[in-house]
């Protein structure tokens, strides 16, 4: 088992919580790709063609809705990468250690975000160069 940096007096990293946590978080991601890939508001309809009233203002507000649901579907996307990329360093042995320097990610940032890549040094140094304006916890 991999020990978490830090203090000596740290626990060890329960690999099987590890990979339960990763797993189940994968599916609830997967599940809200999956929900946010049918529109909520789609009358089901069968030979019969609906039509309403339409005008600009509802295509911008369609517009805005679809971005919404697209920018969600590709933040979890991103997000099952990491989460695969985590389970990935846990079948290779070398989960808990930043992909960056090597040394044991803490455990508590691993209990707080599992698929955690990078101890928390490197992962603010990386926000800072990769800073698009959103905030990302770091833990």
């Amino acid at each position: 088992m991999a020990r978490a940096a830090g203090n000596q007096a740290d626990p060890p990293i329960d690999l099987k919580w590890a990979r339960k946590a990763l797993v189940d978080k994968r599916e609830a991601l997967l599940g809200r790709i999956e929900a946010d890939a049918v529109p909520k508001d789609v009358a089901v309809t069968t030979n019969v063609e609906v039509r309403e009233p339409w005008d600009a203002a509802d295509g911008s507000v369609s517009d805005v809705a679809q971005d919404d649901l697209l920018t969600d579907a590709e933040r979890a996307s991103d997000a099952v990468r990491l989460v695969d990329e985590a389970l990935s360093r846990l079948n290779a042995g070398s989960y808990g250690l930043c992909i960056d320097c090597g040394e044991p990610i803490d455990v508590r940032r691993l209990h707080s975000i599992p698929e955690a890549p990078r101890c928390i040094d490197d992962q603010e140094q990386y926000d800072k160069a990769h800073a698009t304006g959103e905030h990302h916890a770091t833990l």
